[in-house]
């Protein structure tokens, strides 16, 4: 059933009892709806439901979170969406689909109900609000709004204006999606508001539809304004920041409940307060925290910063501790002889007291070894039992880290373990330039006592071990026109225990053409060095020279490693066609014609020296004589003939040797065993 309800009456706003969302029913992430129109894509009409539907082509399946700080606030509750005008009294549209009933609430004080928004697109665009009731026509609902931080409808309209005194004459043209394409809403009423700029508060609210004018009064009211159409912009509000506790009197305790509530038009960008001028920074800005304060009087700053850029903030000054001075009892000082009356004092408002929780250690190491995610352990110790105990880091890496706990409950007097992990994408570990240091807050309720809760923080500190290699540097001499394989070192000398797990090796500059890597080691442990191949081709038009070629080493397309490469470059030295003899060099031939005409001679000498070898027959002499010529045919073509020459040299002294051998064992015979002298004959001796 479609409702539309046109009040003029004052509605409570609670703002700090009910926290409403819209996430995704698959993972329960805050999500902004948009408008779904598939046409435009080809998918026709019929397939579009022209609307901010969930479960739909453009939506998931979407879910209302409502959260409260105690089951009994939502326990039996009825619940509807439904669209309405700005954030104080006036003109609002409420439609709602079938109020549902909360029956069961959880420990954590969260339900999530279906969304049923296929009737949003009656009056598109529109702040979505929760209307709350306890009975099911929603009679005296709660009437709490969400915010672009807690899920939105995304969507605009364009309007024309013109002021003409203390009145404004606006025309509403167009509904606008969120990708800026006009729609007109199904039913055609618009509640049209105007609002000062600089604050929240109603001037005047009238109903109207698109192409009708509607003429606002501003009253009294001289100084800039905005439009709000069904509560949307084009206004730009800076946050609407609201400190509860501390409230401006006196405490008898040092830990004192920081409440507050932060409005927002725009999404939240951060939140941070300052206590007597200190600043701290605020991890989540809707949860409550413990101020732990020394006697005195302090001032309290809360501050709230938008994705505008606009900020807006409260402040408060409370005492601890102490009375404040009385005030003269009259003009110049107390009169003489009259007591001064004793101001009367409302009673201090003396929350109640908190049990110890803390986190211990207090400095919290994180360290990250590249390519891997960093760990870190801590307990949380309290005296009385707490529940819904979850923890937030604010820091620059809070993107990468998450927390996880062994229970979100802890009994009395108990403590339960947790752990922090930092798990940056590797091109985000080696990128990565922001702060290393940062905090971690815990809270948790106490189970049976007030909806404030406990609140504790501890410092972090990130180191991140990163890699880098060391390229030996060598010296690499290359001819002309040469090519050659060789290698390069490369050693691990980074922090921690990082390491590579998928290196490149490049060389870079003008000498880089004549490098090719063939393979790059992986992975490179800390402290470990491995080879790298590497082809060089020297092109034989290149000019000598000494040569610096810079080797880098690359991983996810990061820098993480360099070395120079030394490259001598110069022309090969033609040596002597031959060196005589074999291995002592005492001659070098420019040419081969000396050698062959020496192994010719060679050849002869060999061949004499056999022949008068006198033990010899014919046939072996022959044989043996061929030998020099057998062995230098192969050296034709297999060996050189410079080659032959030193072999024909060394059989021509083998030869010699064995010739003066034979010829000394003659003369040594002939010395031992001398001639016999010639007989006479007959004639002779008768002669004689």
């Amino acid at each position: 059933m479609k409702r539309i309800l046109f009040l003029l009456a004052l509605l409570s706003l609670s703002f700090s009892y009910y926290y409403p969302y819209i996430v995704d029913a698959n993972n329960h992430s805050v999500i902004n709806l948009v408008y779904d129109d598939y046409s435009a894509q080809g998918w026709g009409p019929q397939n579009g439901s022209y609307s901010y539907a969930d479960n739909s082509l453009e939506n998931p399946d979407a879910e209302l979170r409502l959260c409260a700080d105690t089951a009994a606030e939502l326990q039996e509750k009825w619940v509807a969406m439904a669209y309405a005008d700005g954030i104080n009294p006036g003109d609002y549209l409420e439609i709602s689909h079938y109020p549902l009933q909360i029956t069961s609430v959880p420990p954590t004080n969260c339900v999530y109900l279906p969304l049923d928004l296929s009737s949003f697109r009656a009056w598109y665009p529109s702040i979505p609000f929760v209307f709350i009731s306890d009975s099911e026509d929603l009679s005296s609902p709660e009437r709490v709004k969400l915010l672009p931080t807690n899920g939105w409808l995304a969507g605009n309209y364009t309007v024309v204006e013109n002021r003409t005194g203390n009145t404004v004459n606006i025309t509403v043209t167009e509904a606008l999606d969120d990708g800026g394409s006009p729609i007109i809403p199904d039913v055609d009423y618009l509640v049209v508001g105007t609002l000062p700029d600089d604050t929240l508060e109603t001037i005047d609210t009238a109903i109207t539809s698109i192409n009708d004018s509607v003429v606002l009064s501003l009253g009294g009211y001289t100084s800039g304004y905005v439009i709000h159409i069904n509560g949307i912009g084009p206004g730009n509000f800076p946050p609407m920041v609201t400190i509860l506790s501390p409230e401006e009197t006196g405490y008898t305790i040092n830990q004192i409940p920081f409440t507050y509530t932060i409005y927002s038009y725009y999404p939240l960008d951060s939140c941070w307060y300052l206590l007597d001028g200190q600043r701290t920074d605020m991890p989540d800005c809707t949860i409550p925290y413990i101020l732990i304060v020394e006697d005195g009087t302090h001032t309290l700053e809360l501050y709230a910063n938008d994705s505008e850029g606009q900020v807006g903030s409260d402040s408060v000054t409370f005492r601890v501790g102490e009375r404040p001075p009385s005030p003269p009892s009259g003009p110049g000082g107390p009169h003489i002889g009259i007591p001064p009356e004793e101001p009367v004092e409302p009673p201090p408002y003396v929350p109640p007291a908190y049990e110890h929780f803390s986190i211990n250690p207090e400095d919290i190491d994180i360290i990250i070894n590249y390519p891997l995610p960093g760990e870190a352990n801590f307990t949380l110790y309290s005296t009385t039992a707490l529940n819904d105990v979850e923890c937030f880091i604010d820091a620059d890496f809070a993107e990468y880290a998450r927390v996880e706990l062994e229970s979100t409950e802890i009994p009395d007097n108990s403590t339960i373990t947790g752990k922090i992990i930092v798990e940056m994408p590797p091109t985000e570990i080696l990128d990565y330039d922001g702060d290393y240091e940062g905090r971690i807050q815990c809270v948790g309720k106490p189970e049976n006592g007030p909806s404030l809760m406990l609140s504790t923080m501890a410092n972090l500190y990130l180191t991140i071990n990163k890699p880098w290699i060391e390229v030996e540097e060598e010296t690499l001499g290359m001819m002309v026109g040469e090519q050659d394989f060789f290698t390069l070192n490369l050693t691990n000398v980074g922090n921690g225990t990082a390491y590579l797990y998928a290196p490149s090796l490049q060389a870079e500059g003008l000498q880089s053409s004549m490098f090719a890597i063939i393979t790059t080691p992986s992975p490179i442990y800390h402290g470990e060095s491995k080879e790298a191949l590497l082809f060089v081709s020297v092109p034989s038009d290149y000019e000598p020279g000494t040569y610096y070629v810079p080797f880098r080493v690359y991983e996810n397309e990061r820098l993480v490693g360099e070395g120079v490469l030394k490259l001598i470059v110069g022309y090969e030295v033609e040596g002597p066609a031959c060196q005589f003899p074999l291995f002592i060099h005492i001659f070098d031939f420019p040419d081969l014609f000396v050698p062959w005409a020496f192994l010719l001679l060679l050849f002869l000498a060999n061949w004499k020296l056999i022949q008068w070898r006198e033990n010899l027959n014919q046939s072996r002499k022959a044989i043996i004589s061929a030998i020099p010529l057998l062995l230098a045919l192969p050296g034709i073509w297999i060996l050189e003939p410079c080659f032959m020459m030193n072999v024909a040299l060394l059989q021509f002294l083998s030869f010699l040797y064995l010739w003066w051998k034979n010829e000394n064992e003659k003369r040594k015979k002939q010395v031992s065993y001398p001639k016999k002298p010639p007989e006479q004959t007959q004639e002779e001796s008768t002669a004689e």
